[in-house]
């Protein structure tokens, strides 16, 4: 199908891209999809598709005007920024979001993003260097004899290294992160369950029932519920809770509406402790119930190892709840 508009109009939407910078050679054009000649006011002819023109396009050495006023700025705003110790090389620019190669007075060529160079100051890798005397005295001041840094791993400060936590054993981060704090995994965990036990009385805040429920509120699939004997406000997720609650409140059937989270032992894979929460307990059956419409393998693991705890507990599927006319 022709993309031939009438050349009036071809010429009025050059005229509003370009000004008159830019004009057509009226016999060269066919239709917006082909190429045609163009004058352009300071560089002459050139031969670009039509389409391209009207998008915007120019002659190409106005890009490469352009560029080197890019890259003009680039240096001026590089010598503010590093002085005589950093240059780039020019034929490597593309764009401020691009990476280009710069050199270190000192240190040599590197490539890096022109905007973390010229923008945020960042400069050769080896800048960072500080030597490991310096590097112990500072993991020193920040942990005293807990941490120690395995010295042959650390090449600068920004990339990671080995380190040896005195009771925990090996372990690896940014040598920027030690100064600042950063320790063994472990200790990371032990100080979250501290500040847990002291804020909400449980080493995760999960088990908070509190929380739990404001966390609950905040989920968008979620829905409120009353029971038919205390009034308590319960939250229910997806579909199946809140139609179990209203079975048994239409049953007046005494229950208990998630009441206990269950901490899990640590994996021996992760090392991390994980916590679960049941959804009901049937007071008169001394019966946990577990109601899930499809069972994750996260989730299945977890309600595993429920079972191995609470041989009174019930899951309460699909096909369970249609047998007892929930669904």
């Amino acid at each position: 199908m022709s993309k031939r508009i009438p050349i009036e109009e071809i010429k009025n939407r050059i005229f509003r891209a370009h000004g008159d910078t830019i004009s057509i050679v009226e016999s060269t054009y066919t239709e917006i999809l082909a190429k045609a000649t163009f004058i352009h006011k300071k560089h002459g002819p050139w031969n670009p598709w039509v389409k391209n023109i009207l998008d915007g396009h120019g002659h190409p050495k106005d890009s490469t005007e352009k560029k080197t006023q890019k890259i003009e700025e680039v240096k001026r705003r590089l010598f503010k920024m590093h002085g005589e110790d950093v240059t780039i090389v020019e034929e490597t620019y593309k764009n401020s979001r691009s990476d280009a190669t710069f050199i270190n007075k000192t240190h040599g060529p590197w490539d890096a993003s022109v905007k973390n160079v010229v923008v945020n100051g960042t400069n050769h890798p080896l800048t960072y260097r500080i030597p490991i005397t310096e590097v112990r005295k500072r993991i020193s001041d920040v942990h005293g004899d807990t941490i120690t840094i395995v010295e042959d791993t650390y090449t600068v400060i920004n990339d990671k290294a080995s380190f040896i936590d005195k009771e925990h054993g090996a372990f690896e981060c940014l040598v920027t992160s030690a100064f600042k704090g950063h320790g063994h995994p472990a200790r990371t965990r032990q100080k979250f369950m501290k500040t847990n036990l002291e804020k909400y009385g449980f080493p995760n805040p999960m088990q908070n029932k509190d929380v739990s429920l404001k966390a609950a509120r905040t989920q968008s699939n979620s829905v409120i519920k009353f029971h038919w004997k205390t009034g308590e406000e319960l939250v229910c997720q997806a579909s199946y809770e809140p139609k179990v609650v209203d079975y048994l409140n239409e049953r007046k059937i005494d229950f208990l509406w998630q009441p206990q989270t269950f901490t899990l032992p640590a994996s021996a894979i992760t090392g991390k402790t994980s916590t679960y929460l049941p959804d009901l307990f049937l007071i008169n059956e001394n019966k946990w119930v577990e109601i899930k419409g499809y069972m994750r393998p996260k989730s299945q693991i977890k309600w595993d190892w429920f079972l191995t705890q609470f041989p009174n507990s019930e899951l309460w599927d699909k096909k369970k709840l249609k047998e007892m006319g929930i669904l």
